[in-house]
């Protein structure tokens, strides 16, 4: 006979009484339920590769010329232990940063079955990005949710915390060539490096969609220009865009300092924190020419005109006419001798490596005939210029005057 409180023994077997079994009962949900309670505490945010800013979940923009967005998880507490049994897990995405429930779109399951094998942890998944974005191949440009499920074998089911991801394939400016450099000076000469030793300073024009995190790579680039902008030089730099508007760089005088006399380009790229890039920026041109200007210019001599005549006749004119350049100071082999006879300006000529003082300019006998008119008559004064060029500049000059004599100087 038993009572309440009373085990009965049945043969070798213990039975428990009601009120026992009906204890255990409760002690074996309440295991089940801390252990669901242990799993919440304790789960996870889910890890996804590649993304650039952590504080925004900014993701690079290659994610999104892949097929996949990569995640992990990590083994959560209370992992399923019984034989056959399974833990069930799920991933969730959806719109916007704190979306509600039923905005979730459930975009991959599988389960972890016990015994787990050793290396199933950390768990890495590939979710096909056309799941993220039905009909469509990637997801749009914007701010989405991540989470993840596990579902014990009680069917208990916790949540994961939710992982923001910003998806942006949108370049600076948009897909727009940004808008040309300013500079501080359209012409680098020694004379502004000896007054200007930081270099030279560019304004970026400004754009409207500028967020923290862009930046700028700038360069110098020398002609001819390259074909493409995957074949310019490095940049002279990359730096932060700081703010929306009214943002500098500066050319160092160790990068342009070296530069050979003729024109340069600068130009520009945009880079986002996603590592979207601009198209590359109109091309600001500058030209160069540094070092010391030619110094003790003398004018130019015109030896057929020299005394005791002191002027150019019709037999001088049948020799050939000539512009002697004598020795000056500070020349470079680029430098460029343009000389004007009257009012034609001749094709300037090149000094090169050894150039032979005095350097002749030769005058085109059309150019002389050009410049006597014949309807005045008499002896007629000519000028005669010479300047020196150091690309596109007049670096320094002289002149001289002339008579051609009133028997009209045709040659023959």
């Amino acid at each position: 006979m038993g009572s309440k409180g009373v085990l009965i023994m049945v043969g070798s077997k213990t039975t428990l009484t009601p009120e026992q079994s009906k204890t255990a009962r409760i002690a074996y949900r309440l295991a089940r339920s801390q252990r669901g309670m242990d799993l919440k505490a304790d789960l996870a945010v889910a890890q996804v590769a590649n993304i650039v800013d952590p504080t925004d979940g900014t993701l690079n923009k290659d994610v999104l010329l892949g097929t996949s967005l990569d995640v992990t998880l990590a083994q959560w507490a209370q992992l399923v232990t019984d034989d056959g049994e399974s833990d069930t897990f799920f991933i969730d995405w959806a719109v916007g940063e704190v979306p509600a429930d039923d905005g979730f779109v459930e975009v991959f399951t599988d389960k972890v079955t016990a015994p787990v094998a050793v290396g199933t942890f950390p768990k890495s998944i590939n979710i096909p990005l056309t799941a993220l974005s039905p009909g469509f191949p990637k997801p749009a440009d914007g701010v989405y949710s991540l989470r993840y499920r596990i579902r014990q074998p009680n069917d208990q089911e916790t949540i994961s915390p939710l992982l923001k991801l910003i998806v942006d394939t949108t370049p600076p400016g948009g897909h727009v060539e940004p808008g040309q450099m300013s500079l501080n000076t359209d012409q680098l000469t020694q004379a502004f490096l000896d007054n200007n030793p930081d270099g030279i300073v560019g304004t970026l024009p400004d754009y409207d969609d500028w967020t923290p995190g862009d930046k700028v790579a700038f360069y110098w680039v020398g002609t001819p220009l390259p074909d493409k902008p995957a074949d310019l030089p490095a940049p002279v730099g990359v730096v932060d865009v700081a703010s929306a508007t009214d943002n500098k760089v500066t050319f160092p005088v160790d990068i342009i300092g070296d530069s050979n006399d003729e024109a340069y380009y600068v130009a520009y790229f945009l880079v986002d924190k996603a590592t979207n890039r601009s198209p590359l920026s109109n091309y600001k041109r500058i030209d160069v020419a540094l070092g010391l200007l030619p110094d003790n210019l003398k004018d130019p001599l015109v030896p057929l005109a020299l005394p005791p005549e002191n002027l150019i006749n019709l037999p001088d004119a049948r020799m050939g006419v000539e512009v002697l350049i004598e020795s000056f100071d500070n020349w470079k082999p680029t430098d460029r001798i343009e000389v004007t006879w009257g009012t034609a300006v001749l094709r300037p000529e090149e000094m090169g490596d050894v150039p032979q003082f005095p350097f002749s300019v030769r005058v085109p006998d059309p150019v002389l005939r050009d410049q006597y008119v014949q309807a005045t008559g008499g002896d007629q004064p000519t000028t005669v210029v010479r300047r020196n060029r150091r690309a596109r500049f007049n670096v320094a000059g002289s002149k001289a005057t002339v008579a051609v004599k009133a028997s009209s100087p045709r040659p023959g």
